[in-house]
C-alpha cells in the first residue's frame, strides 16, 4: 500500500510540473507573410492588466525573435483612442507567421500571430508584459 501512495505522489508531482505550453502551441504554418494582404493585427500592451504606451515591432515570415530591434520590419507606439485602450494596428497584411514584441521601459512580451486563409479578418493580441 505505501509502494501505490508513494507511485501515485509521484506521478501526480510529475503531472503538475510538466510544462503545459506545448499542448497549447499554435500548428506550423508557411512563414510567408508582409503587407498588401487584407488582414490585420491589433496589439494591446498591457502591464499589471492595464493598458500602456508601448512600442510594438513585428517581423514578417518569422517564428523566432530577430537578434535586435533594428531587425523587424515594422516598428509602431502604441495610441489610446476615445474610450479604448491603448493599441496598435498593423493592417493589410498577408496570410503568414509574425513575430511581435511590445517593449515598455524594461518589461516586454513576445507572441506568435499564425494568420491562415480561414483567420478572421482582424486578429487581437493581448500581450502581457513582465
Amino acid at each position: 500500500m505505501k509502494k501505490i501512495l508513494i507511485a501515485v505522489s509521484s506521478l501526480v508531482i510529475f503531472s503538475a510540473c510538466h510544462d503545459k505550453r506545448d499542448r497549447y502551441a499554435k500548428p506550423v504554418i508557411p512563414l510567408g507573410g508582409g503587407i498588401g494582404g487584407n488582414y490585420s493585427i491589433v496589439v494591446f500592451p498591457r502591464l499589471h492588466d492595464t493598458g500602456v504606451i508601448a512600442r510594438i515591432f513585428i517581423k514578417y515570415a518569422s517564428n523566432t525573435a530577430p537578434s535586435d530591434t533594428n531587425s523587424y520590419d515594422m516598428a509602431k507606439t502604441s495610441v489610446t483612442a476615445t474610450g479604448k485602450e491603448p493599441q496598435v494596428h498593423f493592417d493589410s497584411l498577408y496570410t503568414g507567421t509574425y513575430f511581435i514584441r511590445a517593449i515598455y521601459g524594461a518589461a516586454y512580451a513576445d507572441t506568435i500571430i499564425a494568420i491562415d486563409s480561414k483567420a478572421p479578418a482582424e486578429t487581437d493580441a493581448y500581450l502581457h508584459l513582465k
